[in-house]
């Protein structure tokens, strides 16, 4: 997996690509979690180039999220078949989805 970040003084941007299964969702985690900071107020997860997500995956975001309660976490860009699997887990009520 590929994941290229950008971020500004208050936000963070992530962009993984390729899979997000159990075998490249701890290098997501790994990578967010060593650029977030307490000065980071909105983290995007922008799934444009992400291709299958598996419940590891969604695990990694949903962690994400916890860590981010209180500031504002967005999921942008899912495909079809990814945001079916966030319909279908039922995380579709907790995350902001563009």
């Amino acid at each position: 997996m590929e994941i290229s970040l950008q971020s500004t003084e208050n936000s963070l941007t992530v962009c993984p690509k390729g899979r997000l299964d159990s075998a490249s969702s701890g290098e997501l985690e790994t990578t967010v979690n060593a650029k977030l900071s307490e000065a980071v107020n909105e983290l995007i997860i922008d799934l444009a180039d992400v291709d299958f997500i598996s419940s590891k995956g969604l695990r990694i975001l949903v962690t994400l999220y916890y860590k981010m309660q209180g500031k504002k976490m967005v999921i942008k860009n899912p495909n079809s078949s990814v945001s079916e699997v966030f319909k279908l887990s039922g995380l579709l009520k907790i995350f902001d989805i563009q």
